[in-house]
């Protein structure tokens, strides 16, 4: 192949990669436009702008699916998403609400196996994670941590416990010693 053969190709390739995220936005925009109040239709136009580099655009129809829909926490938890990676703490503030509006997410049941449910274990996942780059000692505590270290705080929560002790299944799991219950000082009345 003599190297104009090999330039034209190239250009050919990158030619038809413009149509196909030309051709992705149009159709994501055509499922808006169809259903405007779609959540799910507005998550796909936002990731389509994400991947064909607007991320501006991609945040602002997040933030408007949002707007148009604030009692849904699945707009809150793709917003959320959105954020950790640009703004830990909007994000924080936005997987708070996702998890306001819809608490079972938090539930064991929700985050443990038999019944564990992905979206439930991502959002709590995603949240830890913004509450770690949001805490000050974190920014600081962070790069001193090495992957081991931060795997073994990781095993130290309590939910990583549960979890841990659902995976397990008959093998017991030690969870911290549980505190005994406070006596009281005061005399007891004879009687």
């Amino acid at each position: 192949m003599e190297p104009g053969g090999q330039l034209d190709m190239q250009q050919l390739l990158q030619a038809a990669a413009a149509m196909q995220s030309q051709l992705m936005s149009a159709q994501a925009e055509l499922a808006v436009r169809r259903d405007p109040l779609s959540p799910l239709a507005k998550l796909t136009l936002a990731e389509v702008e994400q991947v064909t580099a607007h991320p501006a655009l991609a945040r602002a129809t997040l933030a408007q699916a949002v707007r148009e829909q604030p009692s849904n926490p699945q707009t809150w938890f793709w917003l959320g998403r959105y954020d950790l990676l640009h703004d830990p703490s909007a994000a924080k503030t936005e997987l708070e609400a996702a998890i306001y509006l819809n608490p079972q997410t938090m539930s064991p049941e929700a985050l443990t196996p038999p019944l564990a449910q992905p979206e439930a274990i991502e959002l709590h996942n995603d949240y830890i994670e913004a509450l770690r780059a949001t805490t000050p000692a974190a920014a600081t505590s962070a790069a001193a941590t090495t992957p081991a270290a931060a795997a073994a705080a990781r095993l130290r929560t309590a939910s990583a416990l549960r979890v841990r002790a659902a995976l397990l299944g008959p093998r017991r799991v030690r969870l911290p010693p549980a505190r005994p219950p406070a006596r009281s000082r005061t005399p007891r009345a004879a009687g």
